[in-house]
């Protein structure tokens, strides 16, 4: 196994191993300061969305990528949107949700293996207990190192709302602000079109409740619109 091979593995395991195992802190002790609450609170966030960013680090820097032309040198910005089944975990009761997930980058391209973006981006789950509403706009870092395969990572921010619904009266629903941390793999298939897959985790908190943490999985499509390439600016500019 390469050196390269051997940190891309040691980083894909340090991030999942968070993604999958149940936070520390999905039902806080009210005991104790609170800034170690809050702490406890934020570490899954930071870890995931961390981990995903060192991953394409060592993508954007390893040595046998570099000798590699990066795709899409000679464009300027895109705009692209997703669409796409998701399966959640609502972390509100036993039953999972199924649902939809869409939303839209705008993306600079710049001489560089990494390509930032702003996102905009909407879940819709629904259960048997619950369902979950989120919208969300953020920051994405996209790696460009290899030609066909995309990884990234986002960190969203903003607000969420909760349906009861087995409750006919009283406490029925609620809203949060959201914080949702997460990363993923477009694949491209054909011109403009690519597959996607990607997972995020969300931060709630309701009230006096304590907080939790919905798990969104998510298999759909990616369709990019380009704008003209540099090379096609500077000709009208001679």
């Amino acid at each position: 196994m390469s050196r390269f091979d051997f940190a891309f593995a040691s980083e894909i395991d340090f991030v999942f191993d968070f993604a999958f195992t149940p936070a520390i802190a999905s039902r806080p002790s009210t005991n104790g300061p609170k800034w170690k609450t809050a702490m406890k609170l934020f570490r899954p966030c930071f870890t995931l969305f961390f981990g995903f960013a060192a991953t394409l680090l060592v993508l954007a820097t390893a040595p046998r990528c570099a000798a590699q032309a990066i795709p899409d040198a000679d464009k300027a910005a895109d705009v692209s949107a997703f669409l796409g089944y998701e399966y959640a975990d609502p972390a509100y009761g036993p039953p999972k949700n199924n649902g939809t997930g869409f939303g839209l980058n705008y993306t600079r391209y710049f001489h560089i293996p990494v390509a930032p973006s702003l996102e905009a981006r909407v879940n819709l789950t629904n259960g048997t207990d619950v369902k979950e509403r989120t919208y969300l706009a953020g920051l994405q870092a996209k790696a460009r190192v290899f030609r066909r395969y995309h990884p990234y990572a986002d960190f969203l921010v903003g607000t969420g709302t909760i349906h009861f619904n087995t409750r006919a009266t009283g406490y029925i629903g609620d809203n949060s602000t959201i914080y949702n941390y997460g990363g993923g793999l477009d694949f491209d298939l054909i011109h403009h079109f690519a597959l996607r897959a990607d997972i995020q985790r969300q931060n709630w908190a309701l009230g006096g409740s304590p907080t939790f943490h919905p798990v969104i999985l998510l298999f759909g499509v990616n369709y990019t619109i380009p704008f003209r390439d540099y090379k096609d600016q500077r000709d009208l500019n001679p």
